[in-house]
């Protein structure tokens, strides 16, 4: 008797169920965009593969990928791991911002990395060492000791090279660490080696923070980062919105038309406005509607799509305004409201801090312990400004602005720019996917989607 394994047919109703909840902290499923940067990675590391025999050394290796949360920072970290599997691809490890603060920590984990055989001459006999504060705290983990040969040097990398030469590597050695934001002046010698090489060691860091991770690099003392190093991570494009959410349909094995993946994909990349976690999470809600509709697309009540989407991103967003932020909404409100689309100089959104500040009235006056600067800079790392490609300020997600100028009381009315008109327009997935000859339908009441239209805090909402 032969067996063959059944090729699965039909929607997987278990996995539509698992897909309709967002995936919070979690990487998506499917990775698409930021060819770019992985590209601009990977020329690096094979420049080391190509002359590192040669022992010529190239220090400001170093890559940083900042953005606000949601901008897939982390997803971008994942992907390069699990893209780096091959003999001739770069060795990868991950390590947290804390073991930065200990070259010898580093180093030791390295060499049990790349030279395991090794790695135990960097750790022999009789000495013992704690490292840390009272009670024996290290900032690598509670009572972490070590022990090293009696004289013997610590752990550095001018070692690690003896161990094993520059020319014996065959492959790089990429660090990926994320949440680098939080460094500061403990990280900066264990910083500067690994930017500078001097070394001759193929090591690779590749960092990944908030939207203000480059300025506090520069405070930790690594003020040489190599400009086309440095990117800020942003919106996805339309095309690969669509492929993520081809993918996601495909995964569950649900049946489409190439007309109603087009109109799909084309309403949440408008309604995402393109921004990673909200593709996710509009894909979250769409899915969601397939589940109550057991996994029929025609039946889909695009609506309740709509509010659901809206509701997974009111929760993130209330996620993201920290405690300073709520404590100074009006303030808040007022300076995203006069913030252009094209974004503001530093100096003139730090004046524009400073001329709406009124102590005495709640919600106006800056958080306890902060001037405006600091006020600035929390807003950055936050989320609610970053820096484009030319040093200016925006939000980067136009539906945060709105949802943050609502928060705040407004003094007068915001004029109907070109620009608020744009994103009523982008209202959500119902928009773009109306009645058609595929069979998908808006099954709202025609009467509540008159009074909606009417509703200008409606039609907020959407955004």
């Amino acid at each position: 008797m032969s067996w063959f394994k059944k090729k699965q047919t039909g929607p997987d109703r278990d996995l539509v169920e698992e897909c309709s909840a967002p995936r919070e902290r979690k990487a998506p499923r499917f990775f698409v965009g930021r060819e770019e940067i992985i590209a601009s990675v990977e020329k690096a590391c094979r420049w080391d593969r190509k002359d590192i025999a040669a022992g010529e050394v190239v220090p400001g290796l170093t890559f940083l990928v900042q953005g606000a949360p949601g901008a897939g920072k982390s997803s971008l970290l994942s992907h390069l791991k699990s893209r780096w599997i091959g003999k001739d691809d770069p060795v990868v490890m991950s390590v947290p911002e804390a073991v930065l603060k200990d070259p010898e920590a580093l180093v030791r984990r390295i060499a049990e990395r790349v030279v395991p055989s090794k790695a135990k001459a960097l750790d022999r006999k009789t000495v013992s060492t704690t490292h840390g504060g009272a009670g024996g705290s290290s900032p690598i983990g509670v009572g972490h000791s070590r022990t090293r040969e009696t004289g013997s040097p610590a752990a550095t990398f001018e070692i690690l090279a003896s161990l094993k030469p520059p020319g014996k590597w065959k492959q790089p050695l990429c660090i990926l660490v994320d949440e680098i934001q939080t460094v500061t002046k403990e990280h900066g010698i264990c910083l500067r080696q690994l930017h500078l090489r001097e070394h001759g060691l193929p090591i690779i860091p590749i960092y990944a923070g908030l939207a203000d991770s480059e300025s506090a690099l520069m405070d930790a003392d690594l003020t040489r980062l190599e400009t086309d190093n440095v990117r800020t991570l942003g919106a996805l494009a339309p095309g690969e919105v669509h492929s993520y959410v081809r993918q996601m349909l495909d995964h569950c094995r649900i049946d489409y038309t190439p007309d109603q993946l087009e109109r799909l994909s084309d309403g949440i990349a408008k309604s995402s406005e393109g921004w990673p976690q909200h593709v996710h999470t509009d894909t979250a809600a769409l899915f969601w509607g397939l589940h109550r509709t057991d996994c029929n697309l025609a039946g889909v009540d695009l609506e309740a799509v709509k509010d659901q989407a809206r509701t997974y991103r009111e929760t993130s967003y209330r996620k993201r305004r920290s405690t300073r932020m709520i404590d100074s909404v009006h303030l808040v409100a007022a300076v995203m409201r006069e913030l252009p689309t094209g974004g503001m100089h530093r100096s003139k959104v730090l004046k524009s801090i400073k001329d709406k500040v009124e102590p005495e009235e709640a919600g106006w006056g800056l958080p306890k312990g902060m001037d405006a600067e600091d006020f600035r800079d929390h807003l950055i790392h936050r989320g609610a400004l970053q820096p484009d490609e030319n040093g200016m300020l925006i939000c980067p997600i136009p539906s945060l602005r709105t949802w943050l100028i609502a928060q705040g009381s407004p003094r007068q009315t915001m004029p109907a720019t070109a620009s608020s008109r744009e994103e009523k327009e982008t209202d959500v997935v119902r928009t773009a996917i109306r009645t058609s000859d595929d069979g998908i339908r808006l099954r709202a009441d025609p009467q509540s989607e008159k009074v909606r239209r009417q509703d200008p805090e409606n039609e907020d909402e959407g955004r």
